[in-house]
C-alpha cells in the first residue's frame, strides 16, 4: 500500500480524481474515482491515455 506522499505523487502524475464519500450506514463508504486506461511503452512511459 502506498504512503500518503506516494499516493499524492501518483494522483498528480496520472491526473487521477478520487473522493471518499460517506455511505448510507456509519461504517460504509464509497470511493468516487476516474476510470482511465493507460498503455505503456517498453521503457515504462505512458504512450496512450484513454477514457
Amino acid at each position: 500500500m502506498p504512503s500518503e506522499q506516494q499516493l499524492a505523487k501518483i494522483v498528480k502524475e496520472f491526473k487521477i480524481y478520487y473522493k471518499k464519500l460517506e455511505g448510507k450506514i456509519p461504517s460504509a463508504y464509497v470511493i468516487e474515482h476516474s476510470a482511465v486506461t493507460y498503455v505503456f511503452e517498453a521503457r515504462g512511459r505512458v504512450r496512450l491515455r484513454s477514457r
